[in-house]
């Protein structure tokens, strides 16, 4: 937690509580109110300057009062709270009002309120200069019955009417009177005696006086005992104990000092019968509400607050940018390293790559067939449409002959050597099946190729290959034959076919054992389909005119 420096101001006396890592750090420090004891107050504080002050007055001159006033939001409250706060203390600076809540049932449903202040200024403003003038923070001015409230929170005491009776070692007994979380009034007693039995005696005439006080008052709810709350040593409880009357109105909730400082927290053993130390720790613990101080008073505090988050930001955009650059640093290196590697590779696949090169690649090519090879591609690039055509007419051949089935269509184009051979010699029956030819079947040159056909020399000839199926022959080849046939002659009545031949005869494929006769004899082979190959030359509309 932060440095704190705890003021507990009554009267005659201010008392320091150092504050840090959660708990008192330290004795306390008393000064008297005098010029002497706020100089010395000064110089203490400055020796630990920017370390914040949070004062916990509890004075005599301390009125509360409680009243309604219309429920009202923005500027319209604050002008409001302005004005009661100026008309019920209008001689002092420190006042204060507190919106506790608003009224249940029908019609207007105003707002409660309670109003505080202290009557005598001159009790704490020179205190307040002085700290002033010496630019020590201060971050808020607290009044002790309203922190009460949390002390009261934490013992588990709260009720419709609840009286908490605390001894503060320099001022006297406080009675302060809650309604559930709410302070409705708070009044102080003279400082008793500190033997037992004038305390206890004191302690029951004051109590009289104030549940008269509170009756007048109204606000004790009707048939509504008040929980007494007393907060005192083992001895002083002793013989307070004997003296509260029984019923008349009012339940006692007696605790120790010692037990309450432990429920809080305090490490420390307290053996006092002051409740002091109870709300110091309230008040270090968790800052509660400034009552008290006005903006001119807080604004070396909030100053300070404000150079400390600057410089918090500060320092963590330097650490940001430190790690930052730091990683860009880091990552910089590991790209450089990782950028040699990469290099170091890359020269290696190179390397290997010139050494493949260079063992593969010829070291002469012929001129003439560098020729050639151009002239071929050109040639290509002219032909344009590729077997198109051929297909066209195909589906066309085929349309009659249900069961033959195409398996393949290779088309060989104009430049295979059987359509340069015709381009070259166009006398006599030439075989056009090239380096396919005669595989299987029947050798090109067949009895189906057809004789030489009239082309003129400037014609654009193609060769294309079919290769194909007849189905359903249930054995009968000579079915097949006959298909096949009947299919060249179909060809070679298109006038667009130069050349038919045979590459491949019909032949028995995929034979079926098929039993007859004697079932203990061997079953005969039977074929199911026959195959084939054409070799189909085709006169093209485009003329292909060399250089």
């Amino acid at each position: 937690m932060f440095e704190k420096n705890l003021l507990f101001l009554t009267r005659d006396l201010l008392t320091v509580y150092p504050w840090k890592r959660g708990e008192v750090s330290g004795a306390p420090r008393r000064f008297p109110a005098t010029i002497e004891g706020r100089a010395a107050l000064v110089a203490a504080l400055a020796e630990r300057r920017g370390i914040p002050s949070y004062l916990l007055v509890d004075l005599v001159e301390e009125e509360f009062m409680t009243e309604t006033q219309p429920h009202v939001l923005g500027p319209d409250r604050r002008s409001l709270v302005a004005r009661r706060l100026q008309k019920a203390f209008p001689n002092t600076p420190f006042r204060h009002l507190r919106i506790q809540e608003r009224e249940k049932g029908k019609g207007r449903r105003d707002d409660r309120t309670l109003l505080s202040g202290i009557t005598d200024p001159d009790l704490v403003l020179p205190w307040v200069r002085a700290l002033g003038e010496r630019r020590l923070p201060l971050a808020g001015i607290h009044s002790l019955p309203m922190v009460g409230r949390r002390l009261l929170t934490a013992l588990g005491a709260t009720s419709k009417a609840t009286l908490m009776v605390s001894w503060q070692s320099t001022s006297g007994l406080r009675f302060s009177f809650y309604s559930g979380n709410h302070l409705r009034m708070s009044r102080m007693a003279p400082v008793p005696a500190p033997d037992p039995e004038n305390y206890a005696r004191s302690f029951i005439a004051e109590l009289e006086r104030t549940r008269g006080y509170l009756q007048s008052l109204r606000l004790v709810p009707r048939e509504c005992p008040i929980r007494v709350v007393l907060i005192t040593s083992s001895e002083m409880l002793d013989h307070v104990r004997p003296l509260c009357p029984e019923g008349a109105g009012m339940t006692f909730d007696m605790r120790r000092v010692r037990d309450v400082a432990r429920l809080l927290g305090i490490g420390r053993p307290i053996t006092t019968p002051f409740s002091d130390s109870l709300f110091i720790q309230i008040l270090g613990r968790r800052r509660p509400e400034n009552h008290y101080a006005d903006a001119g008073m807080t604004m070396d505090y909030h100053t300070g607050l404000v150079k400390k988050l600057l410089h918090a930001a500060s320092a963590i955009l330097s650490v940001t940018a430190i790690l930052g650059g730091g990683m860009n640093l880091y990552q910089g290196f590991s790209d450089r390293v990782l950028g040699r590697e990469k290099g170091l590779q890359v020269q290696a696949i190179e390397t290997r790559y010139r050494a493949v090169i260079g063992s593969r690649l010829p070291v002469g090519i012929d001129p003439a067939t560098m020729r050639r090879v151009v002239r071929m591609v050109d040639l290509v690039a002219k032909t344009g449409k590729g077997p198109f055509r051929a297909m066209t007419s195909l589906s066309r051949w085929l349309l009659p002959f249900s069961a033959l089935r195409l398996d393949a269509l290779t088309w060989k184009g104009p430049l295979h050597p059987a359509v340069t051979a015709l381009h070259g010699s166009r006398s006599g029956p030439r075989g056009v099946g090239g380096p396919d030819a005669g595989k299987q079947g029947t050798r090109a040159g067949s009895e189906h190729a057809t004789p030489g056909s009239s082309f003129s020399p400037g014609d654009h000839l193609e060769l294309m290959e079919f290769k194909g199926e007849i189905e359903k022959i249930d054995g009968d080849v000579a079915l097949g034959h006959d298909q096949i046939r009947r299919l060249i002659a179909a060809m070679k009545g298109d006038p667009e076919v130069v050349r038919v031949d045979s590459i491949e005869l019909p032949g028995a494929r995929e034979p079926v054992t098929v039993l007859s006769g004697d079932l203990s004899g061997p079953g005969k082979e039977e074929a199911r389909a026959v195959f084939f190959t054409l070799g189909v030359v085709f006169r093209r509309e485009e003329a292909v005119h060399e250089d």
